[in-house]
């Protein structure tokens, strides 16, 4: 695998430079653990690494500290001390929502995403508004958006196609995948909008099956 097939552009590439004559490694956030972070690096190899302490007093806002889709410049230390993020590399995008209250802090949800796909259920969990909402902040963002109806296998075939049409007044119709998990259906078309050096993040409730489809996509129980 290499850092281009991750995400890996320029933009990071330029800033990285000077970094890596210092011995550091590039690698890319994968997990936020609060205190940890577990990323993810060119020859495959997974590291849980600690935030380092300029890194950390730079930051003005939390919106500066690191986020899941980071590339980060991190200090291997093997067996002898901890693994260090040393710095963050600039983010080409970042997919972010206003903190609750009146407040105009962002809270950072991924860094370096380039599709941004809504998933929903044809059933209860079905609310237009709130799809109209998260398409209001993936567009503030200036990523692709994308709409996966899921679970729609266990639902009527009427309440499918009327979640469905209610969906098209809000999107273009390529733009909406209807997938189930279970059957597989629409999980192939998702799956051809996966690309080399593309990263799509999967927003959407808890119970719609978001863990379900990523474990369809990578063949394997990841979640």
């Amino acid at each position: 695998m290499t850092l281009q097939q991750l995400g890996w552009t320029d933009l990071q590439a330029t800033a990285f430079a000077p970094l890596a004559a210092k011995g550091w490694q590039a690698g890319r956030i994968i997990r936020d653990n609060k205190i940890t972070f577990g990323i993810l690096c060119a020859d495959d190899s997974r590291h849980e690494v600690i935030l380092g302490g300029k890194v950390y007093h730079d930051a003005k806002t939390d919106a500066d500290l690191p986020t899941v889709g980071d590339w980060v410049a991190v200090e291997l230390g093997g067996d002898v001390s901890r693994n260090i993020i040393r710095a963050i590399l600039p983010r080409n995008r970042f997919l972010a929502r206003k903190e609750p209250g009146k407040s105009t802090a962002c809270q950072m949800i991924a860094a370096n995403v380039d599709i941004a796909a809504v998933v929903t259920d044809p059933g209860i969990d079905f609310n237009l508004r709130r799809i109209e909402r998260y398409l209001a902040v993936i567009e503030r963002c200036q990523l692709h958006p994308l709409v996966v109806l899921n679970k729609m296998d266990a639902y009527p075939s009427e309440e499918v196609g009327n979640a469905v049409e209610s969906l098209t007044q809000l999107l273009p119709r390529q733009q909406i995948v209807l997938s189930s998990a279970i059957s597989e259906d629409g999980v192939r078309a998702l799956e051809a909008r996966l690309q080399a050096g593309k990263t799509i993040a999967l927003l959407g409730s808890s119970g719609v099956g978001k863990s379900s489809l990523l474990n369809r996509l990578l063949r394997r129980d990841w979640q």
